[in-house]
């Protein structure tokens, strides 16, 4: 059975500059949220699929998104949008994957390693078998 979905992590919390909310018409209690949502398998995340945000008055508890938003807000959200840098653990998936596939290929060079060192130093007791050319 494999696990896979999505989950998101905050990237940013930021408080709008100049900004008036519309429900409450306090100013400077607008904060805008950014979001990265990213795609996991076996809740380990493998990337990031995009970003997404809201704003949200701290006063009267309003959230709005960015379809909803007025113009103004509208800029600030894109612009920080924009700026919010994502973390790296979202692709731990991809470098746990890099890191298996290194493994295998190192793992496979010792194994012909220790076959090389095996097979120019017989010793009495072993059985070898080999596939001749004409696959007997």
């Amino acid at each position: 059975m494999i696990f896979f979905g999505t989950g998101s992590a905050s990237l940013d919390a930021v408080k709008a500059k100049n900004t008036t909310c519309q429900h409450c018409n306090n100013q400077d209690t607008v904060y805008i949220n950014i979001y990265r949502r990213h795609a996991h398998v076996f809740w380990i995340p493998v990337f990031p699929i995009g970003k997404s945000g809201s704003s949200f008055c701290t006063h009267c508890k309003e959230t709005l998104a960015p379809k909803q938003m007025p113009e103004a807000l509208k800029m600030q959200y894109k612009n920080i949008k924009g700026n919010a840098k994502g973390p790296i653990w979202q692709f731990s998936g991809v470098l746990l994957f890099v890191f298996l596939i290194v493994f295998a290929f190192y793992s496979n060079g010792r194994d012909k390693e220790k076959t090389q060192i095996y097979l120019s130093n017989p010793v009495i007791g072993d059985v070898y078998e080999y596939k001749a050319d004409s696959g007997s």
